[in-house]
């Protein structure tokens, strides 16, 4: 039927998520764009607590890349802190979510 359920969710999340220290720092502003919808809820009720655990899961492994802490812009930057910000709305376990 082309719908995913959460369990898929989750597991196509991941599988992105191991991708993304591959990544070149160019494209690390794709992953943030792609999983932020997710952060910030807006995806139907069945499974957004499945997509917001694969989204923060994403967000934390593009903050944990190598590249990004010595070339990303102050633009890049702002942008993520901008995403988390209006993720907090949402998810009362952020600060667990971002192992921080």
């Amino acid at each position: 039927t082309g719908e995913a359920d959460g369990s898929d969710v989750l597991a196509l999340g991941d599988l992105a998520t191991t991708l993304i220290p591959h990544l070149t720092v160019e494209n690390l502003e794709l992953v943030i764009r792609v999983f932020a919808p997710a952060l910030k809820g807006g995806i139907e009720d069945k499974t957004m607590a499945s997509a917001q655990k694969a989204g923060y899961r994403a967000i934390t492994a593009v903050m944990q890349h190598e590249a990004a802490a010595s070339q990303w812009k102050v633009q890049d930057v702002t942008s993520l802190w901008s995403t988390l910000k209006d993720a907090r709305q949402t998810c009362t376990a952020l600060k667990a979510r971002l192992l921080c």
